[in-house]
């Protein structure tokens, strides 16, 4: 997918909780209300200068729950 993953990915740093950038604060914006609109669960963190689209897929969520994630988050890219 065309998007930039903002959590580090050093294995040292790695955590069940996951940000990514579209690159713009308005398609982020666009893109969490479309996720929330199909229930998928996400925020939108932005603190100076960086940030996107925070997902927390640990503890209360399973392999399905990324799937739809990405499957919703893949069909919006399609189209916009």
């Amino acid at each position: 997918m065309p998007v930039t993953v903002v959590t580090p990915p050093d294995r040292a740093c790695r955590s069940g909780i996951v940000t990514f950038s579209l690159g713009s604060v308005p398609r982020e914006a666009a893109l969490i209300e479309h996720l929330l609109d199909h229930r998928v669960m996400v925020s939108h963190r932005y603190t100076s200068g960086v940030g996107g689209v925070r997902v927390s897929c640990h503890v209360y969520n399973n392999a399905d729950d990324v799937d739809r994630l990405l499957d919703v988050t893949a069909g919006w890219l399609k189209t916009n």
